[in-house]
């Protein structure tokens, strides 16, 4: 499935069923939810699954009602020398195994953030005197931490969000993960995240 476009859409149930081949459909076992900041209402079940399409799914596809759901874009906020950094170093998505640990983080941001400029959200991608910003933080582990973005807010499905950050890694790299989690929402090394107003983080095994 490319990385460049693609939608997906989170089910509260473990499997689904389709005829199209073409689709990708990954199944998880919850592990817990943990509340980070702001109302957040998600009621997450034990088991759900992830739908990966190239296309819009529409309702004769018949799918089940969704958590949330998303659509991958270009990179956004990164220049080329960072892009490339993170094309030479950034790993794989995971195979499905008891070690395989996924973090998916529903995240809506202030009106405040949306209200700035393009060029003043740019800046807090980058390295500045008021701190390491968002992408410069995230560069030391991309080797061994997966990263996917998908972006809801202008989806009709969208629900309460903005974004939808999916992470996969394996046990071993538990608290490299949990270091970096701590680096972005610290707001003197990532200022970008005073304007972070609900998120919440859904722990899971990834079993199919």
């Amino acid at each position: 499935m490319s990385q460049s476009f693609a939608y997906a859409y989170f089910l509260g149930e473990a499997e689904w069923n389709s005829p199209d081949s073409s689709l990708r459909v990954n199944a998880y076992e919850v592990t817990k939810v943990v509340p980070i900041i702001g109302n957040v209402p998600l009621s997450v079940p034990s088991k759900i699954c992830r739908v990966e399409s190239f296309r819009r799914l529409t309702a004769i596809d018949a799918l089940p009602p969704h958590l949330f759901s998303g659509v991958t874009q270009h990179l956004q906020y990164t220049g080329k020398p960072q892009r490339n950094e993170l094309l030479a170093r950034g790993i794989e998505e995971q195979l499905p195994s008891p070690r395989t640990i996924t973090v998916i983080i529903p995240i809506r941001k202030s009106q405040g953030w949306w209200d700035l400029a393009q060029d003043e959200r740019i800046a807090f991608y980058q390295k500045s005197a008021d701190g390491e910003g968002h992408t410069a933080i995230g560069l030391p582990y991309v080797s061994h931490i997966f990263r996917r973005l998908y972006h809801c807010r202008y989806l009709e499905s969208a629900g309460a969000f903005d974004f939808i950050t999916y992470f996969e890694f394996q046990a071993e790299h538990t608290e490299e993960f949990l270091h970096l989690l701590q680096s972005l929402r610290d707001v003197n090394e990532n200022p970008e995240w005073a304007y972070v107003d609900a998120e919440a983080e859904i722990w899971a095994r990834k079993i199919i």
